[in-house]
């Protein structure tokens, strides 16, 4: 009788597992809000060609310790480690997006994500954008920004399927830009750099 209730109650969460799904719009164009940077001040809209990735946690709050780093020093690194930290998952990784001076200050538009793992279908989740212009975040003298909101989604499994929400109903409550800034080594990372030609001076000359 025991086996029959445990395969029973894993059916229906292997059921209530496939059913489980949001959608959401991946664009800014109503907020222009991304921004490449000097360190720790705003500059001006991002003009150029950078990775954006979404990840997203189910829950019902936003990550303070994330958006306490944006705008920060070393390229948000801080913010980055808490999102994984906390458990977020990566749902979605472009490459290659290509914002244009004049025609799309700071926006993109990068359609519809649909994201099965939300939990229960077509909630709000806890969705974090990361953005850098390296070949990874924490590439040394790339740009770098991470940013974390509530969002809502949409149940795409629904006839006939909702539209997603775009970026605008959670970014835009948050209040915030993403502030992208440069990563730059530790003052350790200076200091081992230094040490490190220091020592092939020294080899230079006993050879």
């Amino acid at each position: 009788m025991k086996k029959l209730l445990i395969t029973g109650a894993a059916t229906v969460g292997i059921a209530l597992g496939a059913f489980a799904q949001g959608s959401v719009a991946i664009e800014n164009a109503d907020i222009s809000a991304l921004y490449g940077v000097s360190l720790n001040s705003e500059g001006s809209y991002f003009d150029g060609t950078l990775t954006i990735q979404v990840w997203y946690l189910n829950g019902t709050n936003a990550n303070g310790a994330i958006n306490a780093g944006n705008g920060g020093a070393n390229g948000n690194l801080g913010g980055y480690n808490a999102m994984v930290n906390a458990g977020f998952t990566l749902a979605h990784s472009y490459s290659g997006v290509t914002m244009v001076s004049g025609v799309s200050d700071g926006t993109f538009n990068l359609g519809a994500l649909n994201i099965p793992g939300v939990t229960p279908a077509g909630a709000n989740v806890d969705l974090a954008l990361v953005a850098f212009t390296g070949a990874s975040y924490s590439t040394l003298g790339s740009d770098s920004g991470v940013i974390n909101f509530l969002q809502p989604t949409a149940n795409y499994l629904v006839t006939p399927p909702p539209t997603p929400p775009n970026l605008t109903v959670g970014w835009n409550t948050f209040g915030s830009d993403l502030i992208m800034t440069q990563v730059i080594p530790e003052p350790g990372t200076f200091a081992l750099a230094g040490l490190g030609a220091a020592a092939l001076l020294i080899f230079r000359r006993r050879k």
